[in-house]
């Protein structure tokens, strides 16, 4: 989780949370509707997106379900 792990302190580049990612195996809940771009730059050949339902629906703001597929 990003400003808890190690080596993924908030405000790291994205290129790094996306590397993060694919190394871990892990989804991405972000806010960021570009955020899946570097996930491209981490060599993952394809992604799934999703809008994703936070706390209910209750929020101001989208959340994103970036999921790596291949």
């Amino acid at each position: 989780m990003v400003g808890t792990e190690k080596g993924l302190e908030r405000r790291k580049p994205d290129t790094i949370i996306a590397t993060y990612c694919k190394a871990n195996n892990c989804d991405l809940l972000t806010g960021d509707l570009k955020a899946y771009q570097y996930f491209f730059d981490a060599e993952v050949k394809t992604v799934q997106i999703s809008r994703y339902t936070w706390i209910g629906g209750l929020t101001d703001k989208a959340v994103f379900l970036v999921q790596i597929v291949d």
